[in-house]
């Protein structure tokens, strides 16, 4: 749940001439010292007033339909949309007061230059944003102290697909009286029996083989995956350690070929058992359509494959002859891995053998749904397991909850600190003006906190100091099948960009760009390449990439993609 300012205030709500009167410029919340104590007073009675009555009516209201309202409302009432300059600014309005400069260092520790931005701190950045304050104190009040494995588990265990592995939860949450070694070993039974009953459906399936190959088509990328660091890695060292360097080159050559090879035996068996289904027959049209999108992919995969295979053979006579320079083969060595990472059209194979992958997972579902949903649920089931596994061996470390640890926690947060730096200026001589910054500071905060409430999701302000950012806000949502994420900022000089990335199976992202200026498109469009190596090199793999310009581009409102099939508690 939420939690607002408690103020009790009349339901009004602040209009846009409101705005432009009282909050002075939209790119900062701090004023001219010339504004009057009583003229900021009012204006945060506004802004508690507006903060409240969404709340209220959010409560309210279970209507779907009407979450959308409140959310553009609490969007247009961006009073802090560049937060994290508005923390430096009064960091630096602070920190030369001896009573007030404990604040600054304390704020300073939330906010890094993005050129410091780095995976590990992220989530921890996210997550000391504010926005989660009043859940760490939820979790200051529990009574045991869970590792993360549990945690992960229980996590996963919340958001599982099917109903009857759900109720299987339920019952087993019912039995209070049992240990929690003997819960583990009946988790492990319920999904041991759920596995086997799910294996059973595959089994028995009459596209048991399109069900298997669909399998080898993710293990085929994983190959190609293998193959272009290969040859990356013989790239990097071949310069280091010239000492066989020419045996080297053949290896990794004879390797990718047997990797290519495996794939476009897999394609020939896929388009074989595709063609033994009728799909003539008048009902079946829109699958034949499917079907015919899925064969023109894989032959155009196979062309692909063919002309790489070309390639590497050259090169590996040309080795073995010793006809070829060490910097020769260095570059055509480099040329071969970003063939196999894209094509002439900045597609990869990966990219290709990922929608190959959907064509063939709709026709299966058309024909035996249950078959298919059976093997969405082996990959969550055997994910549950694996997680299981490890959480039983952290069993010991569930400890008492440290009330010293927990305090420590709910310290180390943006808006707690905000909170207290809000009472140490409450009646001070002079501080009025900081004061009122601080309480339009939280009020940004509870606005994320509402649309994080409202959307179903995590959503805040990019947790870092960006020059030439006006404005950002980014957010999380978890799915029945996928993790997303959508980030929004607003350049100054380059304008707005808006990125939804969709991350599904631990290991493939589908990532949607839209820009608000046609040049800032080409920028990106431009240094693509290297975006989708840099991921690749992260391990996961682009299932799709779009790239558009969109005239009218509003980032604040542009939320339907993301607001599609979740269901997600606050």
């Amino acid at each position: 749940m939420i939690i607002t300012n408690n103020n009790s205030t009349p339901n009004t709500q602040i209009n846009q001439k409101d705005e432009k009167k009282d909050l002075s410029s939209p790119k900062t919340i701090f004023k001219k010292d010339s504004a009057h104590p009583t003229e900021l007073s009012e204006i945060d009675v506004k802004l508690n007033q507006l903060t409240n009555k969404l709340l209220d009516q959010l409560k309210a209201n279970n209507d779907g339909n009407f979450k959308p309202q409140v959310l553009n409302q609490a969007k247009n009432a961006q009073v802090a949309p560049n937060f994290a300059k508005d923390v430096v600014d009064l960091i630096n309005s602070i920190k030369s007061d001896p009573n007030l400069s404990k604040f600054a260092t304390k704020l300073e520790e939330f906010l890094k230059p993005i050129e410091q931005i780095k995976n590990a701190d992220l989530a921890s950045n996210i997550k000391n944003s504010g926005v989660m304050l009043e859940a760490k104190v939820s979790e200051a009040l529990r009574k045991e102290s869970l590792p993360t494995s549990i945690k992960e588990l229980l996590s996963l265990m919340k958001k599982v697909q099917g109903n009857e592995l759900k109720q299987s939860f339920l019952e087993l949450a019912k039995n209070e009286n049992s240990d929690i070694q003997k819960s583990f070993d009946n988790l492990k039974l319920i999904l041991e029996n759920a596995k086997t009953k799910n294996l059973n459906v595959i089994n028995n399936s009459n596209l048991k083989p399109l069900l298997n190959l669909g399998k080898s088509i993710e293990n085929a990328i994983k190959f190609l995956d293998k193959s272009a660091n290969l040859l990356s890695n013989e790239q990097a060292t071949q310069s280091l350690n010239k000492t066989n360097t020419s045996q080297n080159i053949q290896t990794k050559i004879s390797s990718t070929v047997k990797a290519l090879d495996f794939v476009q035996n897999l394609l020939q068996k896929t388009q074989s058992q595709v063609e033994k289904i009728n799909f003539e027959l008048p009902n079946l049209k829109n699958v034949k359509s499917i079907k015919n999108e899925l064969i023109n992919i894989t032959n155009d995969i196979s062309k692909q494959i063919n002309t790489l295979k070309d390639s590497l053979g050259i090169t590996k006579a040309n080795t073995l002859s010793n006809l070829m320079s060490l910097e020769q083969s260095s570059t055509l060595i480099e040329r071969l891995m970003n063939a196999i990472s894209t094509d002439a059209n900045n597609t990869n194979l990966q990219e290709k053998l990922s929608l190959a992958a959907k064509k063939l997972s709709s026709i299966i579902n058309y024909f035996d749904k249950n078959a298919n949903e059976a093997k969405q649920n082996l990959v969550q089931i055997n994910h549950l397991s694996k997680l299981t596994k490890k959480a039983t061996l952290d069993i010991p470390n569930i400890t008492p909850n440290n009330i010293d640890e927990s305090l420590k926690a709910l310290s180390n947060d943006v808006k707690a600190t905000l909170l207290n730096l809000k009472e140490a200026t409450q009646n001070g001589a002079n501080l009025n003006n900081i004061n009122q910054n601080v309480n339009r500071l939280l009020t940004q905060i509870e606005m994320h906190q509402l649309m994080s409430f409202a959307g179903n999701s995590i959503q805040t302000y990019l947790p870092y100091v960006w020059d030439g950012l006006d404005s950002s806000s980014v957010a999380f949502k978890q799915g029945k099948s996928k993790f997303y994420a959508k980030i929004d900022l607003n350049f100054i000089k380059y304008g707005s960009v808006s990125v939804i990335l969709g991350l599904f199976d631990g290991k493939f992202i589908d990532i949607m760009i839209s820009t608000g200026k046609e040049d800032f498109k080409d920028i990106i469009l431009n240094s693509s390449k290297e975006l989708k190596t840099a991921i690749t090199n992260l391990g996961l793999i682009i299932s799709s990439f779009s790239l558009t310009h969109k005239a009218k581009f509003e980032p604040y409102n542009e939320q339907k993609p993301f607001d599609l099939g979740f269901s997600v508690k606050a």
